[in-house]
């Protein structure tokens, strides 16, 4: 090869290097640029940070700068695409899940869920202070009172988190090590006073003779049997507050179904995370559907609705209920399941898929006045309202 060859394919090669520098360097930025804006992480089983709203006054620029951080953190270019395969390979090549992986690999094909300190919380890592636990209770109590003047009643719903109901499923050491969770510390200082408007779903759980799982393995929700039997709670307090009513209870268990599993998107949420996606396991399911069931868009503005298509708010007719009653539902993905049969009880329900507000209550009285308030949080959440307010 003469010289004047060699110069052009090295002029090329060093061109060739440059261009394909310069497109790794702008290509994340561009992608970010151009596509839409995820809310949601389905690597990491987690909402994805927000472009904040610019300050109103100059003393909130320094957390301005903070938010945004998070958020292009979050939504750099490419992120969801070098999570998945970072995570894959780890468990491909090494059978090893990442440490920075939101998953715990337990026993039996068991998964759990490790984000927003779980672990920490199961073994008693991380207390809350006798402060923190009166003002919980107090923050219920006047929920609860306020809703009571106004003639509304109020239910609260704590599904426990996976862990809780089966420990012996993490580790051989889960057990033995297991300390008193958060939650633990609420019911004990309420002691004999537990409120009449919070059925003890942990414990029904850990009851439960029945053989058959109540969670999924690969998910990190409750299936229709743990649906089914946290229904059941609900309705026997309904029961006692509405005497007289006719509630549907014969959903039945009876099918099995050989599938992913999950309550919401793809379903297998956190096999999903760690790479698994011909995942199956069997898993009880209802043997029928609740039917009469009309969707309709919510009729009236409530505020600060999340913007996630896949978290929708609704509201549902059921002309031929047993009862004529209408509820106002504060939930999460835990109640995918429940939802259709709470409509099928009631005469109309408004489903709002964020935590409780006192403004949106408001904004339904005006309209819709409720006969009952019903808020759903997961219990891993069910702190978020107090801890957030006191971080800085």
């Amino acid at each position: 090869m003469s010289s004047r060859a060699i110069r052009r394919l090295r002029n090329f090669t060093d061109w060739a290097v440059i261009v394909i520098f310069v497109a790794a360097i702008f290509a994340p930025p561009v992608q970010m640029f151009f596509s839409p804006i995820d809310t949601w992480s389905d690597g990491e089983n987690r909402a994805l940070a927000v472009m904040p709203p610019w300050p109103k006054n100059g003393q909130n620029l320094t957390g301005l700068t903070i938010k945004i951080d998070r958020f292009l953190d979050d939504h750099f270019g490419f992120r969801q695409d070098y999570i998945a395969r970072y995570q894959r390979q780890m468990l491909r090549w090494f059978d090893i899940l990442p440490a920075s992986m939101p998953v715990l690999r337990g026993l039996d094909g068991w998964y759990f869920f490790t984000m927003f300190q779980l672990l920490d919380d199961f073994y008693g890592r991380i207390p809350l202070t006798a402060a923190q636990i009166q003002t919980w209770i107090k923050t219920q109590t006047e929920k609860q009172r306020w809703l009571y003047e106004q003639g509304i009643r109020y239910l609260l719903v704590i599904p426990p988190n996976k862990q809780s109901v089966y420990p012996q499923m993490l580790d051989e050491n889960a057990l033995a090590a297991q300390k008193k969770s958060r939650r633990d510390q609420v019911v004990a200082a309420l002691g004999d006073k537990t409120f009449a408007f919070m059925p003890d779903l942990q414990e029904k759980f850990r009851n439960y003779s029945g053989g058959k799982p109540l969670y999924y393995r690969g998910d990190s929700h409750w299936n229709d049997l743990g649906a089914s039997l946290a229904f059941q709670e609900m309705i026997n307090t309904l029961s006692r507050w509405f005497p007289g009513t006719n509630f549907h209870t014969d959903y039945a268990i009876t099918k099995k179904i050989n599938g992913r599993g999950g309550n919401s998107g793809m379903g297998g949420d956190l096999v999903r995370i760690v790479g698994i996606p011909n995942h199956r396991e069997n898993y009880p399911c209802f043997a029928r559907r609740p039917r009469g069931i009309k969707r309709l868009p919510l009729p009236y503005h409530f505020s600060d609705l999340p913007p996630q298509p896949d978290r929708p708010s609704y509201l549902t007719r059921a002309p031929r209920a047993k009862n004529q009653l209408k509820a106002l539902v504060f939930r999460d993905s835990f109640f995918v399941p429940l939802a259709p049969l709470i409509a099928e009880n009631f005469g109309e329900v408004i489903f709002l898929w964020k935590s409780y507000d006192k403004k949106n209550v408001e904004e339904a009285i005006a309209h819709f006045k409720p006969d009952v308030v019903i808020e759903e949080i997961v219990e891993r959440h069910m702190f978020d309202f107090m801890l957030k307010k006191e971080k800085p």
